[in-house]
């Protein structure tokens, strides 16, 4: 498929919490997961080159089953710019 085809020739995936994220890390994509609510210990992506950021709010990462979930989207706003850009260059090495 083409996503399939773009994550495999990414230099870096930078995602949220999403089915792309986990595909593109288990192709070996250098893959960088935001986490606002999610707890990346449990939803972050697994694989040899990745890393989460997680929110610097009070309250981000404890969504830990889906069902402590409320209304968290402003936790997004808890992951800097710098924070995401380190994240990348530390898993394109």
């Amino acid at each position: 498929s083409a996503t399939l085809s773009a994550l495999q020739t990414c230099r870096a995936l930078v995602s949220v919490n999403t089915g792309i994220m986990h595909i593109g890390a288990a192709l070996g994509t250098p893959t960088v997961g935001l986490h606002g609510p999610t707890n990346p210990l449990r939803w972050g992506p697994v694989g040899p080159r990745t890393k989460s950021v997680t929110s610097t709010l009070p309250g981000a990462g404890k969504l830990n089953l889906g069902f402590e979930y409320q209304d968290d989207t402003n936790l997004m706003t808890g992951i800097s710019v710098q924070a995401a850009y380190d994240a990348c260059m530390e898993v394109m090495k």
